[in-house]
C-alpha cells in the first residue's frame, strides 16, 4: 500500500516521506517508475475548453493545456 503525505511546503508526496520537487506552491512527487493517467482524452481542438497544466493523452498524442483554452500537442511513436 502507497502512503501519500505532505511536505511542510505543500508538496504532496506518493510513496516518499520526504517529497521535493523544484516547483513552487503545490505539486506532486510520486516515488516509483510509472505514472498513469488510465483514461484518453483528445481536446476538439487547439482551442478547446482547458486549464494550464492539464495534461491528456490519446493514441497518437500527448496533450498539454500551456494557458487557458490553448493545447500544444507533441506526436508519440513507436521505437
Amino acid at each position: 500500500t502507497m502512503v501519500g503525505q505532505f511536505s511542510t511546503t505543500g508538496v504532496f508526496g506518493v510513496g516518499s516521506t520526504a517529497p521535493d520537487i523544484s516547483g513552487a506552491g503545490a505539486c506532486i512527487h510520486a516515488k516509483g517508475d510509472t505514472f498513469r493517467i488510465e483514461t484518453s482524452r483528445t481536446p476538439a481542438s487547439a482551442s478547446a475548453t482547458g486549464k494550464v497544466g492539464e495534461i491528456c493523452w490519446d493514441s497518437s498524442f500527448l496533450y498539454v493545456c500551456v494557458s487557458a483554452n490553448q493545447w500544444k500537442r507533441a506526436a508519440l511513436s513507436t521505437w
